[in-house]
Formats: C-alpha cells, sequence, structure tokens
C-alpha cells in the first residue's frame, strides 16, 4: 500500500520488477497480454500503468474521498477497466483510449469492494459481479451483469442486472431439500407402479 509495487517470480521468490507509485495502493489487475498494469490509487482513483516503460499512461478517475481500498480490474479480454465504487456506481472504462462506457448503477449510499468478471467463450457472454459491504448500514447483496449481444452506435457493451440481491443461504437449502424431497417422491411412485406390475402410477 505505501512502497509501490513489487514483482516476484514464484519459483524462486526473487524479486523480478519493483514499480514505484506515488500515491497509496489498493488495489492492482494486470492486463490479459501483461503488458499493462491498473493500480487503485486511494487519491484520485485508477491509473493505467504501460510496464514496458514503468509511465502512467492513463488516469481515470472517480470519487476516492473515503480512501477505501477500491478494486480495480481488467475486464472483456482486456480490452475494459472496471472500478469499485464508494458511491454505488461501478463505471466501466475503454483499456486504451480511458473513454467512460458505462455505468453499472446501484443505490447511491452502496459502496463496492468487491468485483469479478467472467467470460464464457463457448456461449460468447459476459458477464460481471458487484458486491457490497456494509459500511454504511444496510444489508451485504451481490448483483450479476451480463453484456447485451447488441452493441450502441458506438460499440460500446451495454449492461443489464440479470440478478437481484442474492437469496439467504438458509432460503437456498429450503428450496434444495424441496426439490429433493419431490424427485424422491417421483422415484418412489414409479418403483410402487412397476411393482404394482405396470409401470403407471
Amino acid at each position: 500500500m505505501n512502497h509501490g509495487i513489487v514483482f516476484f517470480d514464484v519459483p524462486s521468490l526473487r524479486v523480478t520488477r519493483f514499480l514505484s507509485i506515488r500515491t497509496l495502493v489498493g488495489s492492482t489487475s494486470l492486463s490479459p497480454d501483461h503488458r499493462f498494469l491498473a493500480v487503485s490509487n486511494l487519491s484520485t482513483g485508477f491509473d493505467i500503468y504501460d510496464l514496458h516503460t514503468g509511465a502512467p499512461v492513463l488516469n481515470l478517475s472517480h470519487d476516492a474521498s473515503l480512501a477505501l481500498q477500491v478494486p480495480v480490474r481488467f475486464i472483456h479480454r482486456g480490452f475494459a477497466v472496471l472500478g469499485g465504487s464508494t458511491t454505488g456506481d461501478v463505471r466501466i472504462w475503454d483499456a486504451g483510449t480511458g473513454q467512460h462506457l458505462h455505468v453499472l448503477h446501484h443505490p447511491k449510499n452502496d459502496v463496492i469492494l468487491a468485483t469479478a468478471a467472467y467470460y464464457s467463450r463457448s456461449e460468447d457472454k459476459f458477464l460481471i459481479a458487484t458486491g457490497t459491504c456494509t459500511l454504511r448500514g444496510g444489508r451485504p447483496y451481490i448483483e450479476l451483469w451480463q453484456a447485451a449481444d447488441v452493441y450502441n452506435k458506438d460499440g460500446y457493451f451495454r449492461h443489464r442486472s440479470v440478478l437481484k440481491p442474492v437469496v439467504q443461504p438458509e432460503y437456498r437449502i429450503y428450496h434444495f431439500g424441496y426439490v429433493l424431497l419431490v424427485l424422491l417422491g417421483i422415484g418412489l411412485a414409479y418403483f410402487v407402479g412397476l411393482r404394482n406390475g405396470g409401470g403407471e402410477v
């Protein structure tokens, strides 16, 4: 957080590179081609560094007034950058130009300190998950977003929420048990029908 970014060679545990950062580091994300590093700083927002030169090439600003470790990550196979939020608005930028692409809106007071992204090659589907914390009270939840197949006139991704706050685990367990009981009942009825000679229930 305070002394820059250190790169290690894992098998030998040797330090292979040091990147000096003048701001507090809250989160990092390496681009899929290993060329760029996205850094969430606790001062102005997100910076993109060119690892060939070690110099910053983009600054993607967001409200960092709470000085929290907001996540940042490359998404969409490295073509976009997703940033967490302390104000509810989770933003997506073009990784090459820094142009703002989209906002995943959450309630204004929600603090999003967890994100994840997934691409299904077989379905050609992009998914983003955002998770809130309880910093300002309320109930934490996870929301899942899916990039639409249709592009707008500028070729940007559109997103829609495909999952509202997740159900509680006990609720899921209850429904799983209910489905299991129904399946057991159907199986029992089938075997009773076989024993009665007709295979019909």
